[in-house]
């Protein structure tokens, strides 16, 4: 069960501001079994607070590569998730799980996960992504097989493409953002967009 919620996650998560955690969650939905679904909505607070408590996890869990690198920590995350499936565990405490691992995989898909806090591109990107997200469809591959039927102990490994996509993203980003006029332009474009949508009547 949970390569297949990795699988969903991860192909949801191709930036990361933090406020997008309980998004991600909420558009995988579809892609998850109906029984877990259905627990996911049940404890959408406890999946907010799983998220949260990964974002404060240390530095290295965040970063790629090493033994204590995001690729396995997330085999960790996979392996206690597991643990807590098979020992019956509360599903509140299931989905805060839920919530760490998907914090998790958003931050290894993210373009600029090792970039320095000053970099100009990943500050104008992290502040464009939250007013492009609703705008952006949700495309599922498929599953990855090899993850499904394979032992935790290969996670890291498949996970790597992953990582190096998201590296070569990056590069892509900034040439946009050079080509658009450069990452000052682009936050100030996406400020003005937010305060208008902040103004304007949310549509039921």
């Amino acid at each position: 069960m949970l390569p297949v919620i990795l699988s969903a996650v991860a192909a949801t998560c191709l930036a990361h501001p933090a406020a997008l955690d309980r998004e991600v969650g909420w558009r995988a939905l579809p892609w998850l079994p109906p029984d877990l679904a259905r627990q996911v909505v049940r404890h959408e607070q406890d999946f907010a607070s799983g998220a949260a408590e990964a974002a404060r996890w240390p530095r290295p869990a965040h970063q790629s590569g090493g033994r204590s690198g995001i690729e396995a920590t997330i085999q960790a995350q996979c392996e206690r998730l597991a643990a807590s499936i098979r020992d019956r565990a509360p599903f509140a405490e299931v989905v805060a799980g839920l919530g760490s691992l998907a914090h998790l995989t958003a931050d290894l898909n993210a373009p600029f996960l090792t970039a320095q806090s000053g970099d100009r591109h990943a500050q104008a990107f992290a502040l464009y992504v939250p007013t492009a997200a609703p705008r952006i469809p949700l495309v599922f591959y498929g599953l990855n097989r090899p993850m499904i039927s394979g032992a935790a102990g290969g996670i890291p490994t498949m996970l790597r493409p992953s990582r190096i996509r998201a590296q070569d993203l990056a590069g892509y980003v900034r040439e946009d953002l050079d080509r658009l006029g450069g990452p000052s332009a682009w936050r100030e474009a996406c400020s003005k967009y937010s305060a208008a949508c902040c103004r304007s009547p949310r549509r039921t």
